[in-house]
């Protein structure tokens, strides 16, 4: 479903409740990057959410 890194990113954001800048020391990534990963993360659990209303 989520690559490892969307997964981290997402359950460090979302679940712990850490800021992005926070996770991307963390995660020795930028910023930008953390961003972008919870955007990806989000559409594709929204995308998926959708999907299963429709099963």
């Amino acid at each position: 479903m989520l690559s490892p890194l969307l997964k981290n990113v997402s359950t460090l954001y979302f679940a712990e409740e850490f800021t992005v800048e926070q996770i991307s020391g963390m995660l020795d990534i930028s910023a930008e990057s953390v961003y972008k990963a919870i955007s990806r993360a989000r559409n594709i659990l929204l995308q998926k959410q959708g999907d299963m209303k429709n099963d």
